[in-house]
């Protein structure tokens, strides 16, 4: 889902996909109605640079917000759990257990640091 600074969703929203530095949606740079963009991905990356706009502004050079995703992996759970909470912002190098901790400290959930415990609150 794309939103701005303040986390409001951005209907429509112009958006470029990167992968390997490669655009990976030019026929569909926009999300739909409700801020969610999906692309159709060939290969499996592990990451993804993402650059969205309102949809008032126009495609130019770079847009205002830009993030860099992981990719999850679907065959894992534990893998997939830690793309997730490290796309939200709560990684770096920590263990898995202190990024949920931390999840659930930030959304006043009850603290286990189990990934189990915040499964629904990621998807």
């Amino acid at each position: 889902m794309l939103c701005d600074e303040r986390g409001n969703r951005l209907p429509r929203a112009r958006a470029r996909v990167f992968a390997n530095r490669q655009l990976i949606n030019p026929t569909h740079p926009h999300a739909d109605p409700h801020g969610w963009l999906t692309v159709e991905l060939l290969h499996e990356p592990r990451h993804l640079f993402v650059e969205w706009a309102p949809a008032s502004v126009p495609l130019i050079q770079s847009l205002p917000y830009r993030r860099h995703l992981r990719v999850a992996d679907i065959s894992s759970a534990q893998a997939n759990g830690e793309a997730r909470l490290a796309n939200l912002g709560f990684d770096g190098g920590r263990s898995l257990e202190a990024c949920v901790l931390r999840f659930q400290r930030h959304y006043g959930l009850p603290l286990t640091g189990n990934l189990d415990d915040v499964e629904d609150e990621l998807d």
